[in-house]
């Protein structure tokens, strides 16, 4: 009886683990998880920190400039960690957020200096923090020799690597966790420039399963546009009627960056035809109006359908996978206890 009550546990803990998701934790988050990462970062502020509330790298730079950036590694385990550094440079994700912990496969053509090439890794990239202690890593700053006015953004990322739960306990599943920080680097050097947001192309896909009109949105900018508002309306060019209304709000512009925003289509796809889209965007003050023409062929609504078509089976199956599971766990759970129920009663 005390096995299968170990196996009953030992199950558990395999479906928690299959559900374990990496999580990641940005410096200065008040996220009461981050106690369970065993490890913390600080920056140490410089003279030339713009605004010292920040606890993140917010530096006036200048031109040829160049400046050590240090950042202490704390550990509170009782172990020693490896911890992984990296520098990344700022962009927009296609949630219209700006993202610092995965690097970006491409980068908008206005992007003339990356925060990675820089700011440069003193030393090893990856170091070993001993158990209740710290460790200060260094990154040297050479700013580039060419005029620059606005803003430069990136992130110094601390990841824990080669982590396991439950490594030592017998009968225990290991489940893989990676805990990391972000230390924002916001360079800004000589006159900010003004905000700039370019509609490049529209054009149709699939994210997430789901079909819609991708209509590329521009950042040419030195400067993070906050607080963006978008309003989006599509209207068939032929007979002038509004085919889709989609408002977004709270999206943000990193410098020099660009993001396909997406207007999904739910089940009612877009017919072959000629369509416009109309944006208005607005971020405080400033207001920009952004026009682009869509024609749809008919290989493209084929395509379409058979993608569509494609994924709702695909949806389907996995559906059927998900309901036979459960189904069999029940069963399962059923048998163990009426064989509990026998054995106790003999």
């Amino acid at each position: 009886m005390h096995t299968l009550r170990r196996s009953w546990w030992l199950m558990l803990g395999l479906m928690v683990g299959l559900g374990a998701e990496p999580m990641i934790v940005h410096a200065g988050s008040t996220n009461s998880q981050t106690t369970q990462a065993r490890f913390s970062v600080s920056a140490t502020i410089p003279d030339n920190q713009i605004n010292k509330q920040n606890t993140f790298f917010d530096l006036k730079m200048s031109t040829r400039k160049q400046q050590d950036l240090q950042v202490t590694i704390y550990n509170q385990a009782n172990r020693d960690l490896t911890v992984a550094t990296a520098i990344h440079t700022a962009y927009t994700n296609n949630n219209g957020s700006i993202e610092y912990v995965v690097p970006a496969k491409t980068y908008d053509s206005s992007l003339k200096v990356k925060m990675s090439d820089i700011v440069k890794i003193k030393g090893k990239s990856t170091v070993v923090v001993p158990a209740n202690s710290s460790k200060t890593v260094t990154a040297h700053v050479t700013m580039p020799s060419s005029p620059f006015n606005g803003v430069m953004m990136g992130g110094w990322y601390f990841k824990q690597v080669n982590q396991k739960a439950g490594a030592n306990v017998k009968d225990t599943v290991n489940v893989h966790n990676e805990y990391s920080y972000v230390v924002g680097l916001k360079f800004s050097l000589g006159s900010m420039p003004a905000p700039i947001i370019k509609m490049s192309k529209v054009t149709t896909g699939t994210r997430n399963y789901q079909w819609g009109i991708l209509a590329n949105l521009r950042n040419p900018s030195a400067v993070m546009i906050p607080n963006l508002k978008l309003h989006t309306i599509v209207t068939n060019r032929d007979s002038g009627k509004k085919v889709k209304e989609v408002r977004s709000n709270e999206l943000q512009l990193a410098p020099n960056s660009a993001f396909n925003y997406m207007l999904p289509m739910d089940k009612a796809k877009l017919p072959a035809g000629r369509y416009h889209v109309q944006m208005v965007a607005t971020s405080g003050s400033h207001r920009w109006r952004l026009n682009q023409n869509l024609k749809l062929g008919r290989s493209v609504t084929r395509q379409t359908d058979q993608l569509v078509t494609k994924t709702n089976k695909q949806s389907t199956s996995w559906g059927l996978v998900g309901i036979g599971a459960f189904g069999t766990l029940i069963i399962v759970l059923l048998l163990g206890w009426w064989w509990l129920r026998v054995h106790k009663t003999k």
